[in-house]
């Protein structure tokens, strides 16, 4: 059975056609209304059919002419994302990710993928200072493998207003987080060793541990985090060589935990010389507090290794992260250096250069405010729509809504209908390698909420409301 979207379909339906010849150069396709009663869907999933082809380039809207097939050979070769085929060692929910991850309209799908708009002022700002940094050119290549040396003076300054003590020359900046999750695994595991993990989790995750032939050992998540028991019993068993944590809103949970289990998870690492990667990368997503404390500020012996990345602010497209790595400093900076040699030297002077500016205090607060209104706006139509049916977690920050169905719903299956109508979603099947989360999903709202989310949560509810 075919379980891409129908918008999707149809619109690689039509590239082959264009591609082959068989649509020419010029040639007016059918009206909208028409494709739709050919086949046999809504306009609007042949609207976005069409939004995806004139991403590409293969058909341009024409005043009074309508929709034809665009002409330049230019633009019939272009493509944003090149198709293939996940590797085999992935497990069956990674694969299926991946595809969902790397599919050409990736940005165009609804609650799916955390992509910022680009006409976010964060990301206005930042490309306004990617242009000034163009403008002078690079110092010594002293700085190159490690990263630009104002970047990692100013994380290790933001460093310190979160309680932790660290010197600039202990960062080294990476292309984005999952970068830096795996050159931290690449360190401290071997093939065959075991990670613990607690899930649900962010599918990257899992896929990465495929990828590297490690192990993986799931912790229940609870409305506090992982069970505690539980991860201090792995801790300090041996079983796993590692733990990964996002303890600050949670992908997909938006939990965030205590700084007393910050604390005590500091602790057992030091304990039982556990290394812990900390994923930072929502926590200036947070409603609580402006400077939530990190588990590495409690951390004394340096077995903590934090991570972050902009991409979560500044966009999908910058992908500008950084790991203090604690104690595996000289192996951590090794492995970068023999792996990635240099680095994006005018987009880090440009981060450096809007962190230590004015505006960007300012214009995260009002995005973090953004964020908080169109997550409430989201859930509140949801929880009216489907009130005591579908338990929705109340996040602590970040983009994610994850959404409890009754069990005798099937996500995916769910999910499967849903893109018949061009709605598009996570199934929680995605965030765990065993079955324990077919009945969940995990919507991604980013700000403003549009009439077209509006319109498509109502749709998603009374879809919802047809399986029960």
């Amino acid at each position: 059975m075919d379980q891409q979207p129908a918008y999707m379909r149809i619109s690689r339906q039509l590239e082959r056609q264009i591609r082959s010849g068989q649509r020419k150069p010029g040639e007016k396709l059918e009206s909208i209304r028409q494709l739709a009663k050919t086949e046999g869907v809504s306009v609007n999933t042949i609207r976005s059919a069409m939004d995806m082809l004139a991403q590409t380039g293969l058909v341009l809207s024409q005043p009074r002419k309508g929709i034809v097939v665009a002409s330049s050979s230019d633009e019939l070769d272009y493509q944003p994302y090149e198709q293939f085929e996940p590797d085999a060692r992935l497990a069956r929910q990674s694969r299926e990710w991946l595809n969902t991850a790397v599919a050409p309209d990736r940005a165009s799908n609804l609650f799916v993928n955390m992509v910022v708009p680009t006409d976010n002022p964060l990301f206005k700002t930042f490309q306004r200072h990617y242009r000034q940094s163009l403008s002078s050119p690079p110092k010594a290549a002293v700085e190159m493998s490690a990263g630009n040396a104002q970047l990692r003076e100013k994380l290790a300054e933001l460093a310190l207003k979160r309680q932790m003590r660290i010197s600039a020359a202990e960062i080294q900046i990476t292309n984005g987080c999952q970068n830096a999750i795996e050159h931290a695994l690449r360190v401290i595991c071997r093939p065959g060793d075991a990670v613990a993990l607690p899930t649900p989790a962010f599918p990257g995750y899992l896929a990465l541990l495929s990828l590297l032939r490690l192990k993986l050992i799931e912790l229940p998540m609870t409305p506090a985090g992982p069970d505690p028991i539980l991860l201090k019993k792995v801790m300090s068993s041996g079983q796993a060589k590692a733990l990964i944590i996002n303890p600050i809103c949670h992908n997909p949970t938006g939990v965030s935990i205590s700084d007393d289990f910050k604390r005590d998870i500091a602790l057992w690492a030091n304990q039982y010389n556990m290394p812990v990667i900390e994923d930072d990368i929502c926590a200036e997503l947070s409603f609580c507090e402006h400077h939530p404390r990190l588990i590495a500020s409690f951390d004394k012996k340096g077995w903590v290794l934090l991570v972050s990345s902009i991409s979560k602010l500044m966009g999908d497209s910058e992908r500008i992260g950084w790991c203090f790595p604690g104690r595996f400093k000289d192996a951590y900076m090794t492995q970068c250096a023999v792996s990635q040699i240099g680095s994006s030297y005018y987009r880090q002077k440009a981060l450096a250069l809007y962190l230590n500016g004015s505006r960007f205090p300012s214009q995260l607060r009002q995005w973090r405010q953004d964020i908080g209104r169109a997550i409430n706006q989201a859930k509140e139509m949801l929880d009216l729509e489907l009130r005591d049916r579908v338990q929705i977690t109340q996040p602590s920050g970040g983009y994610s809504l994850w959404v409890k169905l009754p069990k005798i719903i099937d996500a995916k299956k769910l999910r499967q209908q849903a893109n018949k109508d061009g709605l598009d979603f996570l199934p929680g099947e995605f965030f765990s390698l065993q079955p324990r989360f077919k009945n969940y999903l995990r919507l991604v709202v980013i700000p403003p909420l549009t009439e077209k989310h509006k319109d498509e949560l109502l749709s998603l509810s009374k879809l919802i409301l047809q399986n029960l």
